[in-house]
């Protein structure tokens, strides 16, 4: 059973609805007992960084994810790419998991015609093979809505890059089971729907 980790908000009800439109078993869930007992583990977008982190403290799942992102497959998705990594400087620096190296800045371009967030379709450009990419052409556009991005020293991690104003910025990362995407496949259409299809596969 694949489930969605509830922490109280986010956009758990639209990715929902993307895994029934793939046919795909699902439990949305704060349960320990759930997460311990799933296949497949994904932690959803939309929300803050510090909020969500002090939900999980509060509910005792930090080390629960930790010890699944061990085994099993968990992805992130948007602020739940963005929890699997060290720390991050919204609302004051906030300690994450730390499953990956690397921390969330916001974005800070000198032109400031570059409105912030960054919302709406951008290209996905795979700079690696991976099987998530499966069936995906390799500069479809997928829907993205945030502030934050990912930087790491740890370019391994990385599959593909995206582009705003003059940055370019992680969108999809991959080390051993752990996956995250900069982008909310479940706002993405067909291109979103393959892209959950391909992670409840592996």
């Amino acid at each position: 059973m694949i489930v969605i980790v509830d922490y109280g908000f986010g956009n758990k009800i639209n990715l929902s609805s993307a895994l029934d439109k793939i046919k795909v078993d699902h439990l949305i869930s704060s349960k320990k007992k759930d997460i311990e007992n799933c296949s497949h583990l994904i932690l959803p977008g939309v929300g803050a960084f510090k909020t969500t982190i002090n939900c999980l403290k509060k509910k005792k799942l930090l080390n629960t994810i930790k010890d699944i992102a061990k085994k099993k497959p968990v992805l992130g998705i948007c602020l739940g790419m963005q929890l699997l990594f060290d720390y991050s400087v919204e609302n004051g620096k906030t300690k994450g998991l730390g499953l990956l190296k690397g921390s969330v800045k916001k974005f800070d371009f000198k032109n400031k015609e570059i409105k912030i967030p960054n919302i709406g379709w951008n290209k996905v450009m795979t700079i690696k093979k991976n099987k998530i990419f499966s069936n995906i052409n390799k500069m479809d556009e997928f829907y993205f809505v945030h502030s934050y991005y990912i930087k790491t020293k740890e370019k391994k991690v990385i599959m593909s890059n995206s582009k705003y104003g003059d940055l370019s910025f992680a969108s999809v990362i991959n080390k051993k089971n752990i996956y995250g995407c900069q982008f909310h496949p479940e706002r993405s259409r067909n291109q979103g729907l393959i892209f959950l299809k391909n992670f409840c596969k592996i």
